[in-house]
């Protein structure tokens, strides 16, 4: 009988953990999309661009 208790608690504390492992990981991939893509857009730039090989650099 103990067993069967243990186990239980065992299995609530699991379930618990990866469910806030989920969030947590989905959290993590959301906050990367917005990273990389505010980072990756292709937009004209003046002065300073990070990537030169823009063709469109200074076009404006």
């Amino acid at each position: 009988m103990e067993y069967i208790l243990l186990f239980s608690f065992m299995a609530f504390i699991l379930v618990n953990f990866v469910s806030g492992l989920g969030k947590m990981v989905g959290s993590s991939m959301g906050s990367l999309g917005y990273a990389l893509t505010q980072q990756l857009t292709v937009g004209v730039c003046q002065s300073n661009c990070y990537f030169n090989s823009y063709t469109n650099q200074g076009s404006e």
